[in-house]
């Protein structure tokens, strides 16, 4: 798969919502994720080992997904037409 058709599903994508992990935290890519997000307009949730990494602050961060999550988040997920993994 090129960039290319990745772009295309992204603009194509009615809901799509990008799913960050610990490895954003690892790589030391927080402000990467962040421009990500704001130049593309897509909404974030994070797992318990990438809070941190895109501000609470920030309106496209729906917080945690999980049991122990904001509800907003998993209803993101559970209503998103393209996840995109992070």
């Amino acid at each position: 798969m090129n960039l290319d058709h990745l772009a295309d599903l992204i603009n194509r994508a009615e809901r799509p919502l990008i799913y960050a992990g610990g490895g954003v935290i690892t790589a030391d890519a927080a402000a990467q994720l962040t421009e990500l997000a704001e130049k593309a307009e897509i909404p974030v949730v994070s797992t318990l080992m990438n809070l941190g990494a895109i501000s609470r602050k920030n309106p496209l961060s729906l917080g945690m997904v999980g049991m122990h999550g904001q509800k907003e988040a998993n209803q993101a997920v559970y209503n998103s037409d393209l996840l995109i993994t992070v």
